[in-house]
């Protein structure tokens, strides 16, 4: 029995539009460390 490995690029093909939206929205706004984008990801994950 083989188990298939992780298509990581059917993965990012099926969301694309979604990550490189926030991609961008993080680019723009500077804010690479801290910042609004962390504070709604790490409230999203806890």
């Amino acid at each position: 029995m083989t188990i298939p490995f992780l298509d990581l690029g059917a993965a990012y093909r099926e969301l694309k539009a979604e990550i490189d939206v926030a991609i961008h929205r993080v680019l723009d706004s500077g804010w690479y460390i801290l910042g609004p984008e962390v504070e709604a990801f790490e409230a999203d994950r806890y």
